[in-house]
């Protein structure tokens, strides 16, 4: 915890007068170097702050991602001048991650006959995975229970895909006949829901998680992508 009652004090609060070498009294010199106490004061302010609400969003598991002084990413937080503005992580709503499941499993199920049930089955049947914020381009991620993700930084995604080859096929007989498929069935209504107002999601098809099999498709394999909106906390000198 900061201690925001002791700022410094870089005014001397007396000033010796001397003459000759001799000192001959001493005076306050606030009146001249108020300015100077002013802006120690207003930079003590923001360090001890943005100190503060760092420390409390790390004991939140919600650690920075970015610190920024002055405008400057390099500059250390002590020789803060003016402004200072931290990027944290988002912690992950579990309920996001059940609603985005029931929706997808409620689009399955309104859209497709059910044989075997496996395709709306998405705890057994779809893989949730993890993509570091900075993994690269090409990143492939790994298999994760969602649940237990503590921090969701900025620039980091969550996927869910099938681990069934006929998905997209399907996906795609649903589209040619209701005009959507029920992957943008499924992510249409959270896109207008409260519940991810911190989130970003969307559908995509891509080879880079292809599945392995003699069915061809050429769109690649479907997927639904969950990224967090940028979270800062900035602080400004007046």
């Amino acid at each position: 915890m900061s201690n925001l009652k002791n700022p410094p004090n870089v005014v001397p609060k007396r000033k010796v007068v001397r003459l000759a070498g001799q000192q001959i009294g001493e005076k306050e010199s606030l009146s001249k170097d108020i300015d100077t106490q002013s802006t120690a004061d207003l930079e003590f302010m923001l360090r001890e702050i943005t100190i503060e609400e760092t420390a409390q969003q790390i004991k939140l598991d919600n650690p920075p991602t970015r610190s920024i002084v002055d405008n400057r990413e390099n500059k250390p937080l002590k020789y803060v001048r003016r402004k200072t503005e931290t990027q944290f992580g988002s912690a992950l709503d579990k309920a996001v991650i059940k609603a985005v499941e029931r929706s997808l499993a409620k689009a399955i199920t309104k859209t497709t006959d059910v044989e075997t049930g496996k395709l709306s089955s998405i705890r057994s049947q779809w893989n949730w995975i993890f993509i570091p914020a900075g993994a690269g381009k090409g990143a492939t991620g790994k298999p994760i229970n969602p649940l237990r993700l503590k921090a969701f930084p900025q620039g980091a995604r969550l996927i869910l895909m099938p681990k069934l080859d006929y998905v997209g096929i399907v996906n795609q007989y649903v589209h040619a006949s209701d005009g959507k498929g029920f992957m943008a069935m499924a992510v249409a209504p959270l896109k207008r829901s409260t519940l991810l107002k911190n989130y970003s999601i969307s559908v995509g098809f891509t080879n880079r998680f292809k599945i392995k099999s003699k069915i061809i498709d050429k769109q690649g394999t479907p997927f639904i992508s969950i990224t967090a909106r940028r979270k800062t906390r900035s602080k400004r000198r007046k």
